[in-house]
């Protein structure tokens, strides 16, 4: 068990845990409310912190994380609440940016929370932002494009893996398939006023 230590150096920075994953050399990432990223190394018992600097594109996105993900080559990509998306590469370099994501309506709203991030067997990056869209990253150019943005607002908050023997349990509790690789449970309009968007889940 540990306990934030703020005030320590290769301390833990922050009691509130958002978001945590392993890489391959098992070490494990925290994802902070307000105390940035944290790496924990299994071996040394020590943490090393990954915080925001203003006007430091060398450090990430921001202290507020609220996802994590590590990727099949090894990168960490860190989304936050507030200011997009960072990704560290398995030196622990930053990367890439992605600070703001433009949604496809007619407002051509900016956007930056990130509620969830999930990476397909086909190696793409997906991106759930609350309240908007979700966003795939293009491999060939390198930028986020949104895939799904009805009329009204809708919140992406979590992606996972469908296991092949669910889906038709699932259909039968309501759950919508979707034209490409997701089934999206949708809360009906009548009930809530508007159509709100809880969960995804990934064919596989």
């Amino acid at each position: 068990m540990f306990f934030a230590e703020p005030n320590k150096k290769n301390g833990l920075s922050d009691a509130v845990i958002f978001s945590m994953d392993i890489d391959q050399d098992n070490n494990i990432w925290l994802g902070t409310f307000n105390g940035g990223l944290n790496k924990f190394n299994p071996t040394t018992g020590s943490f090393t912190r990954f915080e925001h600097h203003t006007n430091d594109a060398s450090t990430i996105c921001s202290n507020k994380i609220k996802k994590l993900l590590v990727d099949q080559e090894g990168n960490v990509w860190i989304g936050s609440i507030d200011n997009g998306t960072t990704v560290l590469n398995k030196n622990d370099k930053v990367i890439k940016h992605f600070k703001t994501f433009h949604s496809p309506n007619q407002v051509k709203e900016t956007v930056n929370s990130i509620f969830c991030i999930y990476q397909y067997k086909n190696k793409r990056i997906w991106v759930g932002l609350g309240d908007h869209a979700l966003f795939y990253l293009d491999n060939n150019t390198g930028s986020f494009i949104p895939f799904l943005n009805p009329v009204d607002k809708n919140t992406i908050s979590l992606v996972m893996a469908l296991p092949q023997c669910l889906k038709i349990l699932l259909g039968k509790l309501g759950l919508v398939l979707n034209a490409m690789d997701f089934f999206i449970l949708m809360k009906p309009k009548t009930v809530l006023g508007i159509t709100s968007i809880t969960t995804l889940l990934l064919k596989v």
